[in-house]
């Protein structure tokens, strides 16, 4: 599992500033997938990835300030980005990045190992 944090907050330019879209607005990473996955077209696109693009859209789109994201739908995610950027490399490969660093590391059992611990008798 995913969890993408701050999805609001500005993308980075090399020198640190604020990346900013045609309008002179800050471009975040919310904005990028959702415009990605939301313009997803192309050859061998079939009407189950373009629904599953949707459906991602939608998901992203509604979250405030963090998602949570499978293993299946980040893969999905890249594949987009990849076939079909519509940002440069330094937005592209931000988010790519910024998704590759958000997964969650898994929770270790609290149990050390599988056997049972039996109290001595005193």
């Amino acid at each position: 599992m995913y969890l993408v944090k701050n999805i609001t907050d500005p993308l980075k330019a090399f020198n640190g500033e604020s990346i900013k879209d045609m309008k002179g607005n800050e471009l975040h990473i919310k904005e990028v997938l959702t415009n990605q996955l939301g313009s997803y077209s192309g050859k061998g696109v079939t009407g189950d990835k373009l629904i599953k693009a949707y459906d991602l859209g939608l998901k992203i789109y509604g979250s405030k300030t963090e998602v949570e994201l499978d293993d299946e739908q980040i893969k999905f995610i890249k594949s987009v980005l990849e076939a079909n950027p519509m940002y440069t490399s330094i937005v592209v490969g931000q988010v790519l990045t910024i998704l590759e660093n958000s997964k969650k590391s898994e929770k270790k059992s609290e149990k050390k190992d599988d056997k049972e611990e039996v109290p001595a008798n005193k």
